[in-house]
């Protein structure tokens, strides 16, 4: 078990430098190809101040400024305001979101490049040791002809000399290259190998220090190796007499690298921390765990992560502040249970201190960390790195993304909605009935656990109201078949259905939907509930948190359902309760609140509910102030009700304009129908819709209770069958196509085990992933992650173009 978890660890920590560097260089003459925008900033402010720069002083966490001489090496290399990353066909230099080629050549993704933002070295596909000057887009062979076999990376450079990783041979294990068995010393100026270390791979190359180290974790003594920008070695070289030694990374103006300090035999529950600069070797931080294993420290910016196991064999971390040496409280880390995720850099951007870790970004606040990215699921991070107001993203498959950091304000948040389904049957007449059902969770649940803990309280109920709707289903069936009325092979059926209305920062809403169908009476059940949550505490929201003139609202109310007299009838009694209920529904959305006034409970001779809206901008006085905020872009599901048409109402001001898509499926063929200032516009869909989605992008205020000034809406639709497909069409002055993915596509679907799909529901329009659907084998491929631009999907793999990712 020991060799196991040390070969994890051992996968997890060579791998988390993650530092925060200088600013680049000017593109100069390079040939420049853009990716995703039409025009990329100039890449650098050029070398004026930087002997300046280079007698500042380092702070642990804070991007240095640009510095001659002071490399840094690893599959992207991150510097203060823009990074640089090989993508196959050459290096490219990422800054605001987009990347632009200045070094076309073929370059593996998946090996290490070094720069100092002026000069950069690789190892290109021929086995060519090249160094390109960023000013001018110049580059030169450094050795005289191609030496280093395919999958060679730069590992370090310094003054003088380039360190280049190499495996074992040119051969390929299981798709990937053959793991680098030695390192190499290369003089910059005649290109000579200087000297070479066999079984050694590099550690990492910041701030004028390059580490390697050798590859057995079974051999001790285990040589460390740590050269200055000189060339020279450190103390002659470390030799580490424990095998239990982490070799660490450059940061800070220092080199790392911790000792499992083994006391009794197979004792290693004591770990130090080792800096060594330009003063030589010195502890920096001890852990005694007073029982089972330490296996190392990693370093990234100002913080210090130490992995141990308790004596239980629970995999845990403390983390270490490396500007004071205290530890930080562990109530202040917010860890993931029962993950083994890990925070591994610390870095401040714009006074603010982030966490980083694979999966994580989060800034540090007096209370708890607090998400400042949510990492899509579908993504598979190799490396994460902070540049300037972006996260970057390298992923084992050779993706690249560039996300944005989350300003401080309402944002939406993503939510995983899962379709549960049973069956219930009768023996004696063979009837067969099946229930579906939703069971909802955040996705990054340990951000909301609160809210995750009433979802799932929401779950467990929504089974138990399944399984009863099943068995009186199954009741009914049963005497319909007896009496002749229906077929034995009928497909009877219980539905209840989660539609999302908000799913931000303030509040998670949905409205469920309940529905029978005996096949006599498709409308046995039709029932709708809102349920609406805090999202921080996880608490039901009574109606008096939302509405603060409750006698405003009924007159609200009242004034929109015209001669309803039973609306006004029953509404002093419902208010009292707060809490929605399917005697009094509602719904809090992002633009207002639907009341829905139930068939069967309050309108007990009409098959089906209606629904009364009642927005922000019409009545601002009635409803507390702290719902009008809202996201810049959000989106929320329209109800697809089956074989009666319902209007669903979004409210879009632009003018006068007043948008209404509703669903008509009495039979096939389907359509899809949206009334445009009272004109109406049917669509004609090839099976039936799964999923509606209103895509609001604003830019105006988001504030809902002013009307908005400009923006665009879209309704993303999903069918289902053998012809599914999605389309986006315009919501606005008029209503058509606006894009379409192909057959085949689902947007945010992921493979379920337990249920067939397990949707990330699209409440955030920043991002989503697309995967298709290949009905032949049934299976999942072609995934790309999008983000909007005024609702035109963009693809935001910058490696897409390179890799044909997708």
């Amino acid at each position: 078990m020991r060799k196991i978890l040390i070969a994890l660890l051992c996968c997890l920590l060579t791998g988390c430098a993650g530092t925060v560097a200088p600013s680049g260089t000017d593109s100069g003459g390079a040939e420049s190809v853009t990716k995703r925008v039409e025009t990329v900033a100039d890449v650098a402010e050029g070398a004026e101040g930087a002997d300046v720069a280079k007698e500042a002083a380092l702070v642990y966490g804070e991007a240095p400024t640009a510095r001659e001489g002071a490399f840094y090496a690893g599959t992207t290399v991150a510097f203060r305001d823009g990074a640089y990353t090989s993508f196959g066909d050459g290096v490219y230099y990422v800054r605001d979101g987009a990347a632009s080629l200045i070094i076309p050549d073929e370059i593996p993704y998946d090996v290490s490049i070094c720069t100092d933002g002026r000069t950069l070295f690789y190892v290109n596909l021929h086995g060519e040791l090249r160094e390109a000057n960023l000013t001018d887009g110049s580059s030169r062979a450094v050795t005289d002809a191609p030496i280093y076999p395919f999958g060679s990376g730069v590992v370090g450079a310094g003054r003088e000399v380039v360190y280049v990783e190499m495996p074992e041979s040119e051969e390929w294990e299981d798709g990937v290259p053959a793991r680098a068995a030695s390192v190499a010393a290369v003089s910059r100026q005649t290109g000579d190998i200087l000297e070479s270390w066999e079984d050694f791979y590099g550690l990492g190359c910041a701030d004028g220090f390059t580490g390697i180290q050798a590859i057995s974790y079974d051999v001790s003594p285990r040589r460390l190796l740590v050269f200055r920008d000189d060339g020279e070695s450190v103390g002659d070289g470390l030799v580490v007499d424990e095998p239990y030694a982490w070799g660490g990374t450059a940061e800070g103006g220092a080199f790392w690298y911790s000792v499992a300090d083994a006391g009794a035999e197979y004792d290693y529950s004591a770990c130090t921390l080792y800096r060594v600069d330009a003063d030589g070797i010195q502890g920096a931080l001890t852990f005694d765990s007073d029982g089972g294993d330490c296996y190392g420290f990693t370093v990234g910016g100002f913080l210090a992560t130490l992995h141990y196991s308790d004596t239980s064999g629970d995999f845990l971390t403390v983390c270490y502040d490396l500007r004071t040496g205290e530890r930080i409280p562990d109530e202040r880390l917010n860890p993931v249970e029962g993950d083994i995720d890990f925070w591994s850099g610390g870095y401040t951007l714009g006074g603010a201190d982030y966490l980083t870790s694979q999966t994580r970004i989060c800034r540090m606040t007096d209370g708890r960390p607090v998400d400042a990215f949510d990492m899509p699921s579908v993504l598979w991070p190799m490396d994460v790195k902070l540049c300037g107001g972006y996260i970057l993203v390298d992923c084992m498959d050779g993706e690249f993304y560039a996300f944005s950091l989350k300003a401080d304000g309402v944002h939406p948040i993503p939510v995983y909605s899962d379709i549960a389904s049973l069956e219930r049957y009768d023996g004696k007449n063979g009837v067969t009935v099946t229930g579906y059902y939703p069971r909802l969770s955040p996705a990054n649940a340990y951000q909301w656990q609160r809210l995750s803990d009433a979802l799932d309280e929401y779950d467990t109920q929504a089974a138990q109201t399944a399984e009863r709707d099943a068995e009186e289903c199954l009741n009914q069936a049963s005497e319909l078949v007896e009496n002749g009325f229906v077929e034995q092979d009928a497909p009877f059926s219980t539905t209840i259905r989660a539609y999302i209305q908000r799913a931000d920062t303030i509040a998670f809403c949905f409205t469920e939907h309940r529905t029978m169908d005996n096949r006599v009476n498709r409308q046995a059940l039709d029932i709708k509930t809102g349920y609406n949550f805090d999202t921080t505490d996880g608490h039901a929201l009574t109606l008096a948190e939302v509405v603060t003139d409750l006698d405003g609202l009924q007159s609200a109310l009242t004034a929109v359902a015209g001669d309803d007299d039973s609306v006004g009838a029953f509404l002093d009694d419902a208010f009292s309760s707060g809490v929605s209920s399917p005697e009094f529904s509602w719904t809090l959305g992002y633009e207002g609140v639907s009341f829905y006034f139930n068939g069967q409970v309050n309108y007990p001779d009409a098959p089906q509910s209606v629904k009364y809206y009642i927005p922000f901008s019409a009545y601002p006085d009635i409803f507390n102030p702290k719902y009008f905020a809202a996201p810049d872009s959000y989106a929320y599901d329209i109800l697809l009700d089956g074989y009666f048409t319902e209007e669903y109402q979004m409210e879009y001001y632009a003018g006068a304009e007043t948008v209404l898509p509703y669903l008509s499926v009495a039979e096939a063929p389907y359509s899809f129908h949206v009334s445009v200032n009272g004109a109406d516009i049917a669509v004609p869909l090839g099976d039936y819709p799964a999923y509606g989605t209103v895509i609001h992008q604003c830019d105006g205020a988001a504030d809902a209770s002013q009307p908005r000034t400009g923006g665009s809406n879209f309704l993303m639709l999903q069918t289902c069958g053998d012809g599914m497909t999605l389309d986006i069409f315009t919501l606005d002055d008029q209503f058509r196509e606006f894009y379409d993915f192909g057959q085949g596509a689902l947007p945010q679907h992921l493979p379920s085990d337990a249920s067939g799909l397990l949707r990330e529901w699209f409440g955030n329009p920043e991002q989503f992933a697309v995967l298709h659907f290949e009905l032949a084998d049934e299976s999942y491929s072609n995934r790309r992650l999008y983000g909007f631009d005024y609702g035109i999907p963009q693809p935001l793999d910058l490696s897409g173009a390179s890799l044909a990712v997708g």
